[in-house]
């Protein structure tokens, strides 16, 4: 199965070809708009991690006419009703800007004296072939401590410790963190959700 996914980050895409590792899902090929020579940035100008993953889905779908999955995360803190949230990845001002992100977060706690929250990683992923289109989602629980620990991953992964470990996502390893991530979790339902379907 050919299977498009929404992005024009490859670390994403080498993320989800790990996880289908772990899952001993090998009839699926990856492919992204690079794989293409093209780049498709279309505006995430939705109010959920629904409509932002659907909006992806559907415009990678209207220009490569084969299945294809596209997701959207988000980091949501407790103390801070659920932000950044779907504003996760410009929650520092400034698109993309992980470093910019993670300052603003580690402000915002060291003014309320606090050194760490309860929060969560989601994920939810939209699936759209030429038959139909559906969701699943993705949950990790855990906490968000006021430092920043390990070099691997990227966004927030240096200040999140998911519930039953002592270490952050960022002290992981690749083959550690994406058997436990959101990510992982959603692609586990996404997978599941395909077999029962017999589309793999």
């Amino acid at each position: 199965m050919k299977l498009i996914v929404a992005t024009n980050n490859r670390h994403k895409l080498s993320e989800i070809g790990e996880i289908l590792l772990h899952l001993n899902c090998n009839n699926i090929e990856l492919l992204c708009a690079e794989d293409f020579s093209k780049s498709i940035r279309p505006d995430e100008i939705g109010f959920s991690y629904h409509e932002n993953a659907e909006i992806k889905a559907n415009a990678f779908f209207k220009e490569f006419a084969l299945p294809t999955i596209a997701d959207d995360s988000g980091l949501e803190i407790d103390f801070l009703n659920g932000l950044p949230g779907i504003s996760s990845s410009s929650f520092g001002g400034e698109e993309g800007n992980h470093k910019k992100n993670r300052q603003k977060l580690l402000s915002i706690m060291k003014e309320a004296n606090i050194s760490e929250a309860k929060a969560r990683f989601r994920c939810v992923i939209c699936y759209i072939d030429d038959e139909e289109k559906f969701f699943v989602e993705g949950i990790v629980e855990g906490k968000i401590i006021n430092t920043e620990l390990g070099n691997n991953g990227f966004g927030y992964d240096p200040m999140f410790i998911p519930d039953g470990y002592k270490k952050t996502f960022a002290e992981m390893d690749d083959f550690e963190k994406n058997q436990i991530s959101h990510r992982a979790n959603a692609i586990r339902n996404l997978i599941n959700t395909l077999r029962e379907k017999n589309k793999i």
